[in-house]
């Protein structure tokens, strides 16, 4: 039986244009959240963490939805 890890990322924003993502990336720093762009498809996705526990997971997301980003979400992968 094979084990498979599962992260929780919390994704602030998604752009089919790279510049808009390192807007939204830019901003977010300056609110204190440190930021990754992630490339999937041509799209390109603001993340503002990658956890393995979910309570804390749910922790940034909230931080993040406080800080203005009302539509973040958080995703699961693996």
């Amino acid at each position: 039986m094979e084990v498979r890890n599962v992260y929780y990322e919390i994704i602030i924003g998604g752009f089919g244009i790279e510049y808009n993502a390192k807007l939204v990336a830019g901003e977010a720093v300056n609110h204190g959240i440190e930021t990754e762009i992630l490339e999937n498809r041509g799209y390109f996705y603001v993340c503002a963490g990658r956890f393995s526990d979910k309570n804390r997971a749910s922790e940034m997301l909230k931080a993040v939805q406080n800080a203005g980003y009302v539509f973040s979400y958080m995703k699961i992968t693996d």
